[in-house]
């Protein structure tokens, strides 16, 4: 039964796997988009094309016009920076990641050498925004496997300390038998014609001598 609820355990520390599994999946799609939208068009102004480059270089400068999506970059690499040991604080800055990137859509103005009005989004702006609902997909999918994780370890502990007790209690019950029949020495029995005879142990001292008075001399021989 042990064995079973074991093997159990592993089968499901195996479903945790692959779920961390899906979670580096998605974190190397997220790079990925990133990257792909750093040469791609960003938006379209005045006839001018901005690639993803020059707005990543330059968009920093953004919070002069209370323009601040740029900096949803710089909350993803803090997002990342958190997502082994704090996994929860890292899945609420993936989340506030989409948030401040998403006051992009309501860009009408940016600087490319001086205000230019945004006629229109190209693909390398969708493609960077997407990037980060991967990235929110990848931290949410670890904080599952971590929790699936320890609590299958624990549970796999548990019933491996369990097998353990147990063998510990067969082992001191068989050492217990063992010295029981050192200590208890066993008559050998014979069975006759259906009856039961037990044989004397030879190893035993033979009887005293009968200390019966009639059997004693009343006088020794001179």
């Amino acid at each position: 039964m042990l064995a079973e609820h074991y093997n159990n355990g592993m089968s499901e520390y195996n479903l945790t796997q692959t779920i961390m599994g899906f979670s580096f999946t998605a974190l190397f799609i997220a790079l990925g988009l990133f990257v792909a939208s750093l040469f791609l068009p960003v938006f379209i102004i005045e006839h001018k094309v901005i690639l993803g480059y020059w707005v990543l270089a330059t968009g920093w400068l953004g919070f002069i016009g209370f323009q601040f999506a740029w900096y949803a970059n710089a909350f993803a690499l803090f997002t990342l920076y958190f997502s082994r040991k704090q996994t929860l604080f890292a899945l609420f800055l993936s989340f506030m990641t989409l948030l401040i990137a998403s006051q992009a859509y309501l860009f009408t103005e940016v600087f490319y050498s001086e205000k230019r009005q945004v006629v229109d989004y190209e693909s390398g702006f969708y493609i960077w925004y997407l990037s980060f609902y991967f990235l929110a997909a990848a931290i949410l999918l670890r904080l599952i496997a971590n929790i699936t994780h320890k609590a299958q370890l624990e549970k796999i502990e548990a019933l491996a300390q369990q097998k353990i007790i147990k063998a510990q209690v067969e082992q001191q019950e068989e050492t217990i038998e063992a010295s029981g029949e050192e200590l208890i020495p066993r008559v050998p029995t014979q069975v006759l014609a259906g009856k039961t005879v037990v044989q004397s142990d030879t190893s035993l001292p033979p009887p005293l001598p009968s200390q019966d008075k009639k059997t004693v001399p009343s006088s020794l021989p001179e």
